[in-house]
């Protein structure tokens, strides 16, 4: 009997099928150059898309990040641990350069609409860091 793999790996059939699904579902997320350090996860709300995107290397890198999204006119990058927020305004399809810092991690979202505040904003604000004086306080 042959093993599993020998008998479901197909040379030439799997390329074309990794093709193929490429071709008609792009990639939510497309890293340029490609960093397989850089792993990411998407969720769809009612009025944004988010992309949690993590360095899980102990190097810093750099790159430019195509991120599938609806037409949102606007989007934000966060810093989640400093709550740092900046607001990018951007043509649809254009990709963004995001740093690393090693292990480090980025919250991208996209609103539907530039005058909506989402429940993210709202949570954000309540659990944004807060600065502490000498005594802890």
């Amino acid at each position: 009997m042959r093993p599993a793999a020998a008998r479901c790996s197909r040379p030439g059939r799997d390329d074309d099928l990794q093709q193929r699904l490429a071709a008609a579902l792009p990639a939510d997320v497309a890293l340029d150059p490609p960093e397989p350090a850089i792993g990411f996860v998407h969720r769809r709300l009612r009025d944004a898309d988010v992309y949690f995107l993590a360095n899980t290397s102990n190097v810093a890198r750099t790159v430019r990040a195509a991120l599938r999204r609806s037409d949102a006119p606007t989007s934000s990058s966060w810093d989640p641990m400093t709550g740092a927020i900046e607001q990018r305004r951007r043509a649809s399809g254009d990709a963004m350069t995001l740093a690393f810092e090693p292990h480090g991690s980025r919250i991208v979202v996209f609103r539907k609409s530039a005058g909506t505040r989402s429940a993210i904003d709202a949570r954000a604000a309540r659990s944004a860091p807060r600065s502490c004086g000498q005594d802890g306080r």
